[in-house]
């Protein structure tokens, strides 16, 4: 018994679960992202800014409300100090532009002060079915589990 229960000591403890988000699951505690991090995704994303604009016409925004097609959570990817941001589709109201089949696009975004100036950097852009940001840490930056399903026909 006494072993056992040494053994069970030296197992790494399970990494607990910050953030999940997947294709049509809101996030909880959601924001609209900040301005400049919509113009950083739209700038890095111009194929899809075209149809986001398509989806502006047909939801009867204006032009400025681009954020209202996205979600963000603020987060902490580092240990800066700053807000960073995890930023995916909204689900409402909703755009084609950032989704496909069973998958999202999602955006990490970090803040960092460059002369005086709060600036914002894409720290990791992808596409699945779903994320997970962990408590772990490797190399200054929470670990993350990015999630995507295969469907194999027989």
């Amino acid at each position: 018994m006494f072993l056992i229960f040494a053994a069970l000591l030296a197992l790494p403890s399970p990494a607990q679960v910050l953030l999940y988000s997947e294709t049509e699951l809101d996030l909880k505690g959601k924001i609209e992202p900040p301005a400049g991090v919509v113009k950083l995704i739209l700038q890095s994303e111009q194929e899809d800014a075209v149809q986001l604009r398509e989806c502006l016409q047909d939801k009867g925004l204006r032009k400025n409300a681009t954020g209202k097609f996205f979600i963000a959570k603020a987060i902490q990817l580092n240990d800066d100090g700053l807000t960073d941001y995890f930023v995916r589709p909204s689900l409402e109201p909703y755009c084609s532009a950032f989704y496909g089949a069973h998958l999202f696009r999602y955006w990490f975004v970090t803040t960092y002060r460059k002369n005086g100036k709060i600036l914002y950097k894409i720290m990791l852009k992808g596409g699945g079915d779903g994320v997970r940001i962990l408590d772990k840490v490797s190399n200054g930056h929470h670990n993350l589990e990015l999630i995507v399903l295969i469907c194999v026909e027989n």
